[in-house]
């Protein structure tokens, strides 16, 4: 038979029981951000990382072809080493630097800022012989040759969404204004809490937020008056 004093220790119990769980609950919502962030922090870590060997490639590149960048694209090359990270494959033996952590099922997740750096090939097109070489950049550390991209809008579609791609070039805001081929920003991904790694011509890495990589002004990122 249970005594008044049994009852009262139960009760006691059961009311430390439910302090112990909501102290449990207010420790958890206060931890899980924390974590949500180190967990962000940690993938544009290793995007960076990714970033600097596709940098040191592109730069090893430029030194066996005279000086040259990778280009956009080899016209009638063939299906092998046609595209710019195809073409820097052979300097990496590494094709999963291409993937960015926080799109890992998709082979490529960053994009050339196209005409500025990363160019098509001599082809008897006057717009399209824009190949160029590390000694034209005036300013290395302030032209940014890949950044994350994203395929969202592509191709005409209303989404005002960023894809859950990576797009192959990415788009400069002077010459492209007006959403360059209906890719939301420019293709210029926010996926790391609301911006981009940018990988610079002289291959360093810092990481912006996409108004700060779109911005037109004296601080352009796109190399569009360093040359």
């Amino acid at each position: 038979m249970r005594t008044d004093l049994d009852r009262r220790i139960s009760v006691f119990t059961l009311i430390e029981l439910l302090v112990v769980i909501a102290i449990i609950a207010i420790l958890a919502s206060m931890l899980l951000p924390a974590l949500s962030r180190a967990k962000d922090m940690s993938q544009r870590s290793s995007c960076s990382n990714n970033l600097k060997q596709i940098g040191l490639a592109m730069i090893m590149y430029a030194e066996d072809h005279d000086d040259r960048f990778p280009s956009y694209n080899i016209a009638g090359s063939g299906p092998a080493y046609n595209s710019w990270y195809e073409q820097i494959d052979l300097y990496t033996n590494n094709k999963q630097i291409r993937r960015c952590p926080e799109l890992p099922d998709y082979h490529l997740g960053y994009g050339a800022n196209w005409r500025h750096v990363i160019c098509y090939a001599d082809s008897g097109t006057s717009w399209a012989d824009l190949v160029r070489k590390f000694s034209s950049f005036k300013r290395p550390a302030e032209d940014m040759a890949f950044c994350d991209s994203h395929n969202g809008g592509y191709r005409g579609t209303n989404s005002l969404l960023e894809g859950t791609s990576g797009f192959q070039a990415v788009y400069c805001k002077h010459d492209y204004p007006n959403s360059a081929y209906s890719l939301v920003n420019n293709a210029v991904s926010s996926r790391h809490s609301g911006g981009s790694n940018c990988l610079f011509v002289d291959g360093h890495v810092t990481w912006y937020k996409v108004g700060r990589i779109l911005s037109t002004g004296s601080d352009s990122l796109w190399g569009h008056t360093n040359l």
